[in-house]
């Protein structure tokens, strides 16, 4: 079977089988991450608030109170989307490896270097199980470099509903030759039907750091806008590589505020998040404070670690 024949029709959902609950976990790993089972998620109505991280030991997810609560998984990405329910998931952010040769880990297992049929393979396997935890009205976001992104969203389109392009500014690209300049990352935005759950953020007008003159004139309605615009399709005004000196880690971390306008599009309290790219887990962190059922998820144990130590400290 090829990898476009692996994406099918087979795991469309059918009506949401389960929501993501409660579960107790248990872990022989230093860092204390496993994942949940799906056979043992029982019902919505008991979710737990927080993950009571201990120090040293065993991690259990506790029902502390009942907006939400966050669970870590430290295991290959496939895994652990086959891991969860079918048609549960109402919020998915996909940052999958470029396949660009660059450092994620310590271990060598941890490989962005493989071939073109075995990382087509591997997004393809990645999507079609994105897709099948995707409940009705979820929505599914998806980052990568536009090349790619190009066939990611003809796979993605055969079952979900387009919603966005977003271009996001690349402030460092390099020119290939007989290419233009690269300038944008691709951000796709799909949805399981029409979204549950959507909004249009506002940002603030931009103006000159030195005189404060709005930038544009918004065709001379500038002072009836109180400051603000609604979000476009094109991000410019945020820099998708984080500087070293607010990094958690060797590898890029995509800041804050990119985090925070996926929420603010297509979150809600009580509502399910899940990351298999964790990464240094600002996403899942800042989904957690907003009040939503997180389940994170990161191959490498170091990440894990990086996570675990922010949910505790924050």
């Amino acid at each position: 079977m090829g990898p476009s024949e692996a994406f099918s029709d087979r795991h469309t959902p059918r009506g949401r089988t389960a929501r993501l609950g409660a579960v107790m976990l248990e872990s022989p790993m230093p860092v204390s991450c496993t994942r949940p089972s799906s056979e043992a998620l029982p019902d919505a109505a008991a979710k737990p608030s927080l993950l009571n991280v201990q120090p040293q030991g065993q991690t259990r997810a506790d029902a502390l109170d009942a907006d939400g609560h966050f669970v870590l998984s430290n295991e290959n990405a496939i895994d652990f989307l086959a891991g969860l329910p079918k048609a549960s998931v109402d919020l998915l952010f996909l940052d999958p490896p470029f396949n660009l040769g660059k450092v994620y880990g310590n271990s060598e297992s941890l490989s962005d270097s493989l071939t073109e049929e075995q990382y087509t393979a591997f997004l393809t396997e990645v999507l079609d199980h994105s897709v099948s935890t995707l409940a009705p009205g979820g929505s599914l976001f998806l980052y990568h470099l536009p090349s790619r992104a190009i066939w990611v969203a003809s796979m993605l389109a055969r079952r979900l509903t387009f919603r966005h392009w977003i271009a996001v500014s690349m402030k460092a690209g390099y020119a290939k030759r007989e290419h233009l300049y690269p300038a944008h990352y691709a951000l796709l935005y799909f949805s399981n039907g029409q979204p549950s759950s959507f909004a249009r953020p506002k940002v603030p007008i931009r103006v000159c750091r030195k005189c404060n003159a709005t930038l544009k004139d918004y065709g001379g309605y500038s002072k009836y806008l109180n400051g603000q615009v609604s979000l476009s399709d094109v991000w410019d005004d945020l820099s998708p590589v984080r500087h070293s000196k607010h990094k958690y880690r060797r590898a890029n971390e995509l800041p804050p505020e990119f985090y925070r306008r996926l929420l603010n599009i297509a979150g809600r309290p009580g509502s399910t998040y899940v990351e298999p790219f964790a990464g240094s887990g600002k996403g899942a962190l800042m989904a957690h404070t907003l009040g939503m059922t997180v389940y994170a998820n990161d191959s490498d144990p170091d990440a894990c670690l990086l996570i675990r130590r922010r949910f505790i400290e924050q």
